[in-house]
């Protein structure tokens, strides 16, 4: 069983009741609960909220008795006792790891505690293929009749997980690269494995002409151009689209919000997602699942591992938005 911890706080300073006997019987709970924390590193009751993924992993929401702002002016001797807190309740639900949010002062995380490496970047990515399929519902196409073209970057292994992807749903993928005779070497094989017909140039005017869809993982900045370039494509972007030169007017994908299934999105109170986003929730919930560590979040060295998840999102019962720009 895999268990992991993610860290929220208490926002104990906002006092919401308008009624005065129920605002004094909130200050007096409150100045109990803070002079029972200097003397115990066990949490307040109801502190520790189990959500069962599935019979492999666990999420444990710590709420920690103090706020973000108190946290960011405790003395040293507190910071020890949040983390001997942190430990005990590590040990008695047999995590393996915790999360802290991202805005935890350094100083604070310890032994197998880390800051939240999670961004949604990760998720977005592996989803690829669920995003072409709202882009077809909107555009009112198939999928197969979209003329594609990815533009290059420095990390060739998440441009080999998008040909991967897109090679049993695309007939033909135009890859827009500055490297083109390396390129075009290292995917010699593709054609022959997947049937898919890939198309290398190094001439950007000449990549963008006439396609639906244009996947941005590299620097459009980097490119010259003599005249202006405007594309009717929708752009799905993972990269820098700072560009003068080419204009874009078929919309652009820029990320997507994440809908958790009832079994995990029902169970999470509202004040943690202030600490989590449901992007880096379903992150944490995929990486873990597949055991791949948090080193993908860095280099996306291990999205080979990811080819699965399109379709696993969905039958678990995940759904995605659109964040679109016109």
């Amino acid at each position: 069983m895999n268990n992991v911890g993610l860290i929220v706080f208490s926002d104990n300073d906002r006092q919401e009741n308008k009624n005065i006997f129920a605002f004094l019987a909130g200050i007096i709970k409150l100045f109990c609960m803070k002079t029972k924390r200097i003397f115990s590193i066990d949490l307040p009751e109801n502190s520790v909220k189990k959500i069962t993924v599935d019979h492999d992993l666990s999420l444990f929401f710590i709420r920690l008795p103090y706020s973000l702002d108190e946290l960011k002016k405790l003395r040293r001797f507190t910071v020890r006792r949040i983390q001997k807190t942190v430990f005990k309740v590590c040990r008695d639900n047999s995590i393996k790891k915790c999360i802290y949010p991202q805005s935890t002062p350094d100083e604070v995380i310890n032994g197998n505690s880390i800051k939240n490496p999670f961004s949604g970047n990760f998720i977005y990515a592996s989803l690829l293929v669920n995003i072409l399929r709202l882009v077809s519902i909107d555009k009112g196409m198939d999928i197969r009749e979209f003329n594609m073209a990815i533009l290059d970057t420095d990390n060739r292994n998440l441009l080999y997980f998008f040909i991967w992807q897109l090679s049993p749903l695309a007939k033909f993928l135009t890859i827009i690269t500055k490297e083109k005779e390396s390129v075009q070497k290292e995917i010699e094989d593709v054609f022959d494995e997947t049937g898919l017909a890939v198309r290398v140039t190094d001439d950007i005017a000449s990549g963008l002409d006439g396609i639906d869809v244009f996947i941005n993982i590299g620097n459009l900045g980097e490119f010259t151009l003599r005249k202006k370039v405007i594309c009717n494509a929708m752009v799905i972007n993972y990269g820098d689209m700072n560009n003068d030169r080419i204009e874009f007017t078929g919309g652009a994908v820029n990320g997507i919000n994440v809908g958790l299934p009832a079994k995990i999105g029902g169970l999470i109170d509202e004040e943690f997602l202030n600490y989590f986003s449901r992007n880096e929730i379903a992150e944490i919930v995929f990486v873990n699942k597949i055991n791949i560590g948090t080193n993908i979040i860095k280099d996306f060295a291990d999205y080979n591992t990811m080819k699965g998840i399109p379709e696993q999102f969905e039958k678990e019962g995940y759904s995605i938005s659109l964040l679109k720009t016109v």
